[in-house]
């Protein structure tokens, strides 16, 4: 009888342990979330503000060095290609310059007879240049800035980048102020390459590297505008460098715009190593209309995902 027992007992206990073991083992641990990664804040605007004044004011420098230059292929070539609406805007402007020029020279006429008489009108002095669009958009930077520093800095900008773009900024103005093109341009430039690091802090649709790549075309360009070729061919070499990460960011975008960027990128190289100013000139020009569209590019995949989302 007691063993009978005590094998019931045993089976029972078996079963225990055999309904038990499927149980625990189907109980599998949680996995684990992983850590949500830190998420960079959304743009501010102010930080595409800045972006526009500092467009304008390169292409306000870069037109007016250009008109110095006794080459019509020059002053027709832009460093900093306009928006459709910057070149509506510049066309009406153009055949307004147009036919105030024709009504100019009928004027003219008895005018320049009178200079040859005695006691008649002393001759015209040349129009100084016009500053209004460096000025004004140098105002709205130093503004765009102030709203845009503290915002930066939480968002984890490195005391080094604040300090760099705060330099260029302030050599900025100094050339501004003493209204000298050629240091105006080169300035520009320079902070261009400090915004690739604000850039950097937040969650923009145009990635850094495209501000680095463009940033160091432009410094080519301009230095060998000024037949500084060593310098240029290191801002050249830099800027292939940028593009080659630029590139693989550039995935979801158009093959034939990316290649035609990337070629243009290399006939730039090689203008700059041949030392053709002219070249130079009208290479740097296309560059930068590809360049363009490729912003225009990663902005609209950006609002796609963002409709998508």
């Amino acid at each position: 009888m007691v063993r009978l027992r005590s094998l019931s007992l045993m089976i029972v206990t078996m079963l225990i342990v055999s309904l038990t073991i499927p149980a625990c083992s189907s109980q599998k641990p949680e996995a684990k979330k992983p850590a949500p990664t830190t998420q960079k804040p959304k743009a501010p605007p102010e930080l595409k503000d800045i972006l526009t004044d500092l467009d304008k004011i390169i292409a306000a420098a870069d037109q007016k060095l250009k008109m110095r230059e006794p080459s019509t292929l020059q002053k027709n070539t832009k460093l900093a290609p306009e928006s459709k609406t910057g070149q509506e805007q510049e066309k009406g402007e153009a055949q307004k310059d147009e036919a105030a020029g024709r009504e100019g020279q009928k004027k003219s006429k008895p005018e320049a007879s009178e200079r040859g008489k005695p006691g008649g009108k002393p001759p015209a002095k040349e129009k100084s240049p016009d500053w209004k669009v460096e000025e004004t958009s140098l105002k709205n930077i130093h503004k765009s800035w102030n709203t845009l520093e503290p915002e930066a800095i939480r968002a984890g900008l490195a005391a080094t980048a604040r300090d760099s773009f705060e330099m260029s900024l302030d050599n900025l103005t100094s050339q501004i102020s003493q209204q000298r093109a050629e240091g105006i341009l080169m300035a520009a430039i320079e902070l261009y390459g400090a915004y690739a690091d604000l850039v950097q802090v937040f969650n923009s649709p145009i990635p850094p590297e495209f501000f680095r790549v463009k940033h160091e075309a432009m410094a080519a360009a301009a230095q060998a505008g000024r037949g500084e070729w060593p310098p240029a061919g290191e801002h050249i070499i830099t800027a292939r460098e940028h593009w080659d990460h630029l590139k693989i960011q550039a995935e979801k975008i158009d093959a034939k715009l990316v290649n035609q960027t990337e070629f243009s990128l290399q006939d730039l190289e090689q203008a700059i190593q041949a030392e053709r100013a002219d070249l130079v000139t009208i290479k740097s020009e296309i560059l930068m209309q590809n360049l363009q569209k490729l912003e225009q590019e990663f902005s609209r995949q950006q609002g796609h995902v963002s409709s998508s989302g």
